[in-house]
C-alpha cells in the first residue's frame, strides 16, 4: 500500500513530513527499517511511502460477501441481516470479518481489517472498513465526518421531520439502553419518507454513534421499530433496520465518496 506525500513547506526532514501527515511513533519506527527518516525533502517534492503489510488474525470462513466499493485503502460491504460484524464466542467463524478474511485470502490481498462503523447482528447494510491502521487513524486525526443514514419501519410516526437530542445510557445491568439524564449525548434526525398501509418508512441520520441509538430514540417518541424484540416486545413481525447511505471524505484521495444501496 503506497501513500504519496508532498512537502508543501520549506525543506524539512522525512521524519517531520511523516509527523505532519499523522504517522504514529510506532509506524515511523517500522518505516525506519526501509527509510532514512532524517533525509531532507525539498519543498513541493513528492515522496512515496510503502506502508508495512498488515494481516488480520481473524480466522477465515467461506461465506457470502457483497462488496459495494473497494480501492487500495478502503472496503465497503453490504452486511446481511443476522450476521455478526466481528467474531465472538457465539459467532467465532460465522461473522462478516471472517468472510472478508476469506475474500482477502482468495484474492491474495495483504491487508488489515479496521472497522470504521459496525452494525448489530440484526441490522443490515453498509459497513466501512479501512485496510490499514494508518488509514483508520486518518478518519480520527483529520476529523473526517461520516454521514450515516438508515431506513427503518414503525407502525405510526407522528412527525414529518424531527431532531431528537436525548442522552442514552445503559439500562440496569443488561445490554439494553434507555434515555438517561446522566447518559452519553446522542442526536438523531428522523424523516418520514412514506406512509404505507401497515407502516411508516423512516429515514434516520446519525450525528452520534451510541449503542442502539436509533432504536432508543424512536421508542422515546412512542414509535418503536416494528419487530424490535428488545424495545417493542414485538415477537410477531420482522425487524428491519438498514444502513443504506454513507458519505465521507476519502482520507487519501480527498474525494467525496457517496454510497447508497
Amino acid at each position: 500500500m503506497i501513500i504519496k506525500l508532498q512537502n508543501k513547506e520549506n525543506k524539512i526532514t522525512l521524519l517531520e513530513l511523516l509527523k505532519d501527515n499523522y504517522f504514529s511513533k510506532d509506524l515511523i519506527k517500522k518505516l525506519k527499517h526501509n527509510y532514512n527518516v532524517y533525509d531532507l525533502i525539498d519543498q513541493y517534492k513528492e515522496v512515496d511511502i510503502i506502508l508495512p503489510n498488515e494481516e488480520t488474525t481473524v480466522k477465515s470462513n467461506e461465506g457470502k460477501i457483497d462488496i459495494i466499493y473497494e480501492d487500495e485503502y478502503l472496503l465497503v460491504v453490504n452486511k446481511e441481516k443476522g450476521l455478526s460484524t466481528i467474531p465472538s464466542i457465539r459467532h467465532y467463524l460465522d461473522n462478516l470479518a471472517s468472510n472478508i478474511k476469506y475474500y482477502y485470502d482468495q484474492n491474495n490481498i495483504k491487508a488489515g481489517m479496521h472497522f470504521i462503523n459496525r452494525l448489530d447482528k440484526d441490522t443490515q447494510g453498509l459497513v466501512l472498513i479501512a485496510k490499514h491502521q494508518y488509514i483508520q487513524s486518518l478518519f480520527v486525526k483529520k476529523n473526517i465526518e461520516i454521514t450515516k443514514k438508515y431506513l427503518t419501519k414503525v407502525k405510526e410516526f407522528n412527525y414529518d421531520e424531527i431532531i431528537v437530542e436525548k442522552p442514552i445510557g445503559r439500562y440496569l445491568d443488561s445490554n439494553k439502553r434507555c434515555i438517561k439524564e446522566d447518559g452519553d449525548y446522542a442526536k438523531t434526525l428522523f424523516k418520514k419518507l412514506e406512509s404505507l398501509e401497515n407502516y411508516d418508512l423512516i429515514e434516520a441520520t446519525l450525528f452520534t454513534g451510541r449503542t442502539h441509538q436509533i432504536r432508543v430514540h424512536l421508542q422515546s417518541l412512542g414509535s418503536p421499530i416494528i419487530g424490535d424484540k428488545l424495545y417493542n416486545n414485538d415477537l410477531e413481525n420482522d425487524f428491519y433496520l438498514c444502513s443504506y447511505y454513507l458519505e465521507f471524505l476519502h482520507p487519501i484521495t480527498n474525494e467525496i465518496i457517496k454510497i447508497q444501496l
